[in-house]
């Protein structure tokens, strides 16, 4: 078994080498061939993702991100990765991953964007998995505690909070909506291009 893992590994490598000319398929086989953290290969998976984002690819855009993550030395560069990847994984519309995702980064992260960012994630995949009161819960305090620092990230987390009120028509969801809106607007305008 460890000279079978051993090929492998080697016959990764080897294609790895021979696709220089394709560097998605080359960045995946470097993953593959990749037994510890490694920020080379990390950062050609993340360039990866990037063009499958742009290619409309979400799932395989979260993909690379969630194994660009897991190849990153640094706690901080993979809780960013790992958040990445969650939002990249949101279009997919698999909340349990999203989630995962989610708490993933929390976990390893202090930095307050990253982990709101990664909240308010986690947000949006309990109203996709029915769970909407929590959900609007999560994205309303997110809401407000990014309201002054970070505005284009409360006003998100605003707007999927109002889906949410919108899908659960209760007064009370609305209400709760209407109050975070009074305390967004008294932070500033809605940012531009929003």
């Amino acid at each position: 078994p460890q000279n079978e893992a051993m090929f492998t590994v080697q016959t990764h490598r080897e294609l790895a080498n021979a696709l220089h000319d394709q560097p998605d398929r080359r960045a995946w086989h470097l993953a593959a061939a990749a037994l510890q953290p490694d920020e080379e290969v990390a950062a050609l998976l993340e360039a990866t993702a990037a063009q499958a984002q742009y290619r409309g690819g979400a799932a395989a855009a979260a993909l690379a991100m969630e194994r660009a993550a897991e190849l990153s030395p640094d706690p901080e560069d993979q809780a960013r990765r790992l958040v990445a990847a969650a939002s990249a994984a949101v279009p997919t519309g698999q909340g349990d991953w999203v989630q995962d995702l989610a708490a993933r980064a929390l976990a390893v992260t202090a930095d307050p964007e990253v982990r709101l960012t990664a909240r308010h994630d986690a947000g949006w995949a309990l109203a996709w998995s029915g769970r909407r009161t929590d959900a609007l819960s999560a994205l309303l305090s997110v809401a407000e505690e990014a309201s002054r620092d970070l505005p284009d990230l409360a006003w998100d987390a605003l707007g999927s909070a109002a889906t949410v009120a919108y899908q659960s028509g209760t007064p009370a969801s609305r209400q709760a909506v209407s109050r975070a809106l009074g305390l967004l607007e008294r932070q500033g305008p809605l940012p531009l291009g929003r």
